[in-house]
């Protein structure tokens, strides 16, 4: 996932580095919406309509390991559970990227 930022909005809400991890990243987030309360901590490209919202999913999608595959509709060999065939959209790590997302939005 590749992410673009304001420096000078971290400086504000006194986050010295980017977040490393999803913990830090919520963390973070939670800074930022404090320092600005009339925003929205991390926006996303294609706004609020269906593509942003497909932006958002496919950038979590690859931190939780839980990759978006259309050609197969959504079916594959995750190599976490020793090469089984599942459907990321009922594994346990699509439900943990859903509840982090609505976490952060909390």
């Amino acid at each position: 996932m590749t992410w673009i930022y304001r420096k000078d909005a971290f400086d504000k809400a006194g986050i010295a580095s980017f977040p490393a991890t999803m913990d830090e990243l919520y963390e973070s987030a939670k800074k930022l919406k404090e320092a600005y309360p009339d925003s929205v901590p991390i926006g996303v490209r294609g706004g609020t309509e269906n593509g942003g919202v497909k932006n958002l999913m496919n950038g979590f999608r690859q931190a939780f390991r839980n990759p978006q595959n259309s050609n197969t509709r959504g079916f594959w060999n995750d190599p976490d559970e020793g090469g089984k065939v599942v459907w990321n959209l009922a594994s346990a790590k699509h439900r943990d990227m859903l509840t982090f997302i609505a976490k952060l939005y909390k």
